[in-house]
């Protein structure tokens, strides 16, 4: 058998191979349309792909990761955005299934009230964490603040990158298997790769950049 997660974000050729996988074992994939991330690395609807020969299908709309309380906010969210279908796929309501007592508050994040306990932030994009992560420093310096996942991670090194050529380090910039020593150069090919082929996340990093500055060496 082959078991493949995340399948919402699997380019054709990674769909090509665990369709032709499927007719000689049991194939089981995991992923949801509405988490699809990666369509700027070539990642298809693989998941319609594969319904279409799928011995069965079933649905995973109960989670421990939160309480009752978060589902509630969030299937509200998914009702305001049920025209923006991506998919042919059915949006279904999610069950909270943890038992751990949480609260769910609307407002500005962060503010200067003190932080006397722990909160979770949902962000659409890493920029958006990043910033919030950088506000949130300056309002409690002195609170521990940590980031989860290898992707957020890496884009906070592209950052620091950035910010080290800018300020003349004696650093070069490598991207796309091109070095850089002028942060002007990178400037103007990430605005070039977001006007011509929509392509964000280096015309992002130069704006991270311009905007914070050295606060970026902060953030672990």
């Amino acid at each position: 058998w082959l078991l493949c997660d995340e399948f919402q974000d699997v380019n054709p050729a990674q769909a090509a191979v665990a369709k032709k996988e499927s007719k000689s074992c049991l194939v089981i994939v995991v992923g949801d349309p509405g988490q699809s991330i990666y369509k700027l690395r070539g990642a298809c609807t693989a998941l319609q792909v594969l319904r279409q020969r799928a011995v069965a299908n079933f649905a995973l709309t109960g989670s421990f990761r939160f309480g009752p309380n978060i589902a509630s906010v969030a299937n509200m969210t998914q009702s305001l955005h049920a025209d923006d279908k991506l998919t042919d796929f059915e949006t279904l309501a999610c069950r909270g299934l943890s038992q751990q007592p949480q609260e769910v508050k609307a407002g500005n994040f962060p503010d200067t009230r003190p932080m006397n306990h722990s909160y979770a932030v949902i962000c659409k994009t890493n920029k958006q964490a990043i910033t919030l992560a950088l506000q949130f420093m300056q309002v409690e310096p002195s609170t521990p603040f940590h980031f989860l996942g290898e992707p957020l991670r890496q884009e906070i090194l592209l950052y620091q990158a950035l910010l080290d050529l800018r300020e003349n380090l004696g650093s070069t910039f490598r991207y796309r298997e091109q070095d850089f020593e002028n942060f002007d150069d990178v400037a103007r090919l990430g605005q070039t790769l977001r006007v011509r082929f929509k392509e964000f996340d280096l015309d992002r990093g130069v704006q991270m950049v311009n905007a914070h500055g050295s606060h970026l060496r902060q953030m672990a």
